[in-house]
């Protein structure tokens, strides 16, 4: 679970993961918009919470459900 203020952060990354991505014009761009949210992640949650989702991370790949920050925000 995540209390409110860790729900807002990873909503406010999550949000400019996205506008960063929209406005990448080349794969580095791409990298490190998608490095500077994990970054972003890794700060606000607990080491608990970056385990469990690094595992739903991981469970995720390759499925139609990818997880995002929202989604993260929601479980």
């Amino acid at each position: 679970m995540l209390n409110n203020v860790q729900q807002h952060a990873v909503q406010a990354c999550t949000a400019a993961k996205f506008q960063a991505l929209s406005l990448a014009a080349t794969a580095a761009d791409t990298a490190a918009a998608r490095q500077q949210y994990q970054q972003a992640v890794r700060r606000t949650l607990a080491p608990s919470q970056r385990d469990a989702y690094a595992a739903l991370c991981h469970h995720l790949t390759d499925t139609l459900l990818p997880l995002d920050g929202y989604a993260l925000a929601l479980r």
